[in-house]
């Protein structure tokens, strides 16, 4: 039998890997669109300028 303390630890990892889940899929979705936009953008013979370090 679970006591209690043992199924909010539970509770709590669980509730962690829900939330990496939530945030990576929009991420993944932003990167997809991203992708797809620069090669468009591509086909297109345009540049994207970017600021990157």
């Amino acid at each position: 039998m679970w006591d209690l303390s043992s199924l909010d630890e539970e509770r709590e990892l669980l509730d962690k890997e829900v939330l990496k889940i939530r945030q990576s899929r929009p991420q993944k979705y932003y990167e997809t669109c991203y992708q797809e936009w620069e090669q468009e953008l591509r086909a297109r013979d345009l540049a994207l300028v970017r600021d990157r370090d």
